[in-house]
């Protein structure tokens, strides 16, 4: 496998007198797999949040329209 040079993955209209020395660092595969993992583990996490309030809402929502249920039951008895 033949990788690209850093300085060939800059985008053509740069020069090296626009670049100056702050070229992009190059991470290996391990960061880059950990960044990865890292980001999953945020993502699933706010999902779960998310998912997390929408039940407890539901359920709010379902205790008080049993509790109305039984309201309407005992008025029609």
């Amino acid at each position: 496998m033949v990788h690209a040079w850093l300085a060939r993955m800059q985008s053509p209209r740069q020069t090296a007198t626009h670049r100056g020395d702050d070229l992009a660092p190059a991470l290996g595969t391990v960061a880059l797999m950990s960044g990865i993992v890292e980001d999953a583990r945020d993502l699933v996490a706010a999902h779960v949040e998310a998912l997390r309030d929408d039940i407890l809402r539901e359920a709010r929502y379902a205790r008080i329209d049993a509790g109305l249920m039984l309201i309407a039951v005992g008025v029609f008895r």
